[in-house]
């Protein structure tokens, strides 16, 4: 439930973006410029630092056009596989995780746009506070799972101390 909710946001700039594409709204010029449109005030994005969503515009032969994202600790910018953007021949939208480098996981969507010139929206945004909130939740389920079990247990031995004693009254009578 919590991963699949990371999901959100990014794909509503896939599709809108898609949508923008398709309906020939934006040229190479003005390509860039137009990130504000589906992700605002975002600027570059440190894939190692940041939370915020950020997105990459491929062109059909998987080549990056446009990309609001690096890792500045490598100074790159991350491309994704070619192989996933030939899953969406079969798909409409691809959702995922993607880690670029050990301790960077991101929550990604793909999409595909065709218009003048077709090509790939690949968004994303950091997994950390989602992970640490499954963390948490984790942490809550097996503490209440280990008091109800607890109290199953209590409750068990309890009821078999009540069933001995009566069963030895009962023999005394007899």
């Amino acid at each position: 439930m919590y991963r699949q909710s990371a999901n959100h946001p990014q794909i509503q700039i896939a599709e809108d973006a898609s949508v923008a594409f398709e309906q020939n709204q934006f040229t190479n010029e003005t390509l860039k410029s137009s990130f504000e449109s589906f992700v605002p005030s975002i600027g570059q994005v440190d894939l190692g630092t940041s939370l915020s969503p950020w997105i990459q515009i491929y062109d059909a032969s998987h080549e990056v056009i446009e990309s609001s994202v690096s890792i500045q600790e490598a100074q790159t910018t991350p491309r994704v596989s070619s192989e996933l953007f030939e899953g969406l021949a079969k798909h409409d939208q691809i959702r995922l995780t993607w880690q670029p480098r050990k301790g960077i996981r991101q929550a990604i969507v793909i999409t595909k746009f065709s218009g003048l010139r077709s090509g790939y929206i690949v968004v994303g945004r950091s997994l950390r506070e989602v992970e640490d909130q499954m963390k948490i939740l984790t942490v809550i389920i097996s503490a209440a799972w280990f008091v109800m079990m607890s109290m199953i247990v209590c409750t068990a031995a309890w009821t078999f101390g009540c069933f001995t004693k009566f069963t030895k009254v009962n023999k005394l009578r007899t």
